[in-house]
């Protein structure tokens, strides 16, 4: 799969333009999340730090680093955005529920098999896609969810 893409919507455009920093290169599928750190709110690629209260949505174009603007697809408050997603290890039923932090780049869940409490787990497993071997998960974004150790 390579790059996160919407498994199950209704709204039948929910692209967004939003600001970048105009020095960050994005590729289509990267998850991104709000930056708070400089005069103005912009979006970053999103890492293993990234947390419920700043995950935004997920690029829908890839742009150079030169570009100020950036289509992003944005997460719902809600647990009917079903997406799919590229795994760091095999898929597992025994997954599904578990809360997730995003692995080693933005285009990747890293799927450890352990719930993730904090507040870095920022996607919860449905189902999985294909073979194990694929490593490909479904699952919804915990957009601005509280979880038990920010409660």
């Amino acid at each position: 799969m390579s790059i996160f893409l919407i498994r199950d919507d209704a709204t039948t455009d929910p692209n967004v333009r939003v600001r970048t920093s105009g020095s960050q290169a994005y590729t289509r599928g990267d998850i991104v999340m709000s930056d708070r750190t400089s005069d103005a709110v912009d979006v970053v690629p999103a890492t293993a730090s990234s947390v419920t209260d700043n995950i935004f949505g997920v690029a829908a174009e890839t742009i150079a680093a030169t570009a100020t603007s950036l289509l992003v697809t944005p997460f719902k408050f809600s647990r009917t955005q079903i997406w799919g997603a590229d795994s760091t290890n095999n898929s597992n039923s025994s997954h599904r529920g578990q809360r997730m932090v995003v692995g080693a780049s933005a285009r990747i869940i890293n799927n450890t098999g352990t719930d993730v409490t904090l507040a870095t787990g920022v996607f919860t497993q449905v189902g999985e896609l294909g073979a194990a071997s694929a490593k490909q998960i479904t699952g919804y974004f915990n957009v601005g969810a509280i979880t038990t150790a920010s409660a």
